[in-house]
Order: C-alpha cells, then sequence, then structure tokens
C-alpha cells in the first residue's frame, strides 16, 4: 500500500554535501582566527546557518561579542563560500536508489516534499536535476523553530494537503518525525505520511 506522501530530508537522504559545508564553515572559521573541526561541525547538522555560526562562537567563547551586521556578513560569506564549493554538484551526486524511488513514487502519483533547513536546498535539487520532482520544498526563512522542532516537517506536511490528524508514529523512531506524529521508514528519512492504523 503507497503512502499518501512522503517528505525527504536533504543531506544524507537525496545527496550529500557535508563536505561542502564543512568546508566552507572552516573557511569561515579560519578568516576569523576560530577553531572549527569535524567534532563541531556535527552540532550544525539540521540548523540554520545564523544558529550555526552562533554555536561557531560559543564554542570558541566568543558569544555576543559580533554585531548583528558582522553576524549577517559571516553568515552570508560562509553561504558565498559553499555556493562556490556547490558548482562541481551534478545528477551524478544522487545517493544510490535514490533516483530509481523518486520515479517509483512520481509514477504512483504519491506528493512528495523536501524538508531541509538550507536556504540553499533549491539550488541544490536544481543541479542534482531533480527540483521538479518535488510538489514542496521547505524554505528556511518561512522556518521559526529549527529542528528537532517537528515545524519544518509539519510545514511540509501542510503543504503537501496532509492533515496533522492524519499522522501516526511509531515510539521507536527519531524525535523530530515523531514530535510530527509522521511514520518513518528507511531508517530516519524518508518519511511515509499515512493514515493512522485502526487500534488492534
Amino acid at each position: 500500500m503507497w503512502p499518501q506522501a512522503v517528505i525527504f530530508d536533504l543531506d544524507g537522504v537525496l545527496t550529500d554535501t557535508a563536505a561542502c559545508h564543512y568546508e566552507a564553515w572552516k573557511q569561515m572559521a579560519q578568516r576569523e582566527n576560530l577553531y572549527f573541526d569535524r567534532s563541531m561541525n556535527q552540532q550544525l547538522k539540521g540548523v540554520s546557518r545564523m544558529h550555526s555560526l552562533e554555536i561557531i562562537l560559543r564554542e570558541n567563547g566568543r558569544e555576543g561579542t559580533y554585531t548583528p551586521d558582522k553576524m549577517a556578513f559571516l553568515a552570508g560569506w560562509k553561504n558565498e563560500a559553499y555556493q562556490r564549493l556547490l558548482k562541481d554538484l551534478t545528477r551524478q551526486d544522487i545517493l544510490p536508489g535514490i533516483a530509481a524511488f523518486l520515479d517509483q513514487l512520481q509514477n504512483a502519483g504519491i506528493k512528495m516534499a523536501v524538508a531541509s533547513a538550507s536556504e540553499n536546498a533549491d539550488t541544490v535539487l536544481e543541479r542534482l536535476e531533480i527540483r521538479n520532482r518535488f510538489d514542496y520544498v521547505a524554505r528556511a526563512k518561512e522556518i521559526k523553530r529549527g529542528k528537532p522542532d517537528p515545524e519544518i516537517f509539519l510545514t511540509c506536511a501542510g503543504h503537501l494537503g496532509i492533515l496533522p490528524k492524519l499522522r501516526r508514529y511509531s515510539p521507536l523512531l527519531p524525535t523530530t518525525p515523531r514530535k510530527a506524529k509522521m511514520t518513518v521508514i528507511c531508517g530516519n528519512f524518508p518519511l511515509f505520511l499515512t493514515k493512522p492504523r485502526k487500534p488492534e
């Protein structure tokens, strides 16, 4: 039985741009004489660019020392570095099995969305040549609360026309989807949205 809709995360599911993010943040940190390593980078997954910058400054004991204008400049500088690194991204960078899976879902008429906190999600999907597969891609600026808050998933679900009361979930699944009352299959993502089962 096909689900009503599927919501995908971007990084680590459709493709992997983690190396690009890491390198861009590292370049920014070097510019500002800040320490940054892969362990610190783990804290930045799934959060906004500005929040990521705040984490880096906090870890360096520099929290609150930059003006809002300087913060905006550095966040923009990192994004420009990231976009330069994305220029080499192609359809060959779609993760194994994803292209065929998208074909199956599209042929079955299943609605699809991407729940990514990245403001570059559309750019990445365009470079992968799969943007037209999705009915909705989350807009980072419209999301007020980052993961693990379920807002981004509920926003996607709303745009797909799936009412929150139709979600069900397993208590064994990750926190964010569970809060949105969504079913998760195949590890953390994608999210398969389905009507709740009748009590057994």
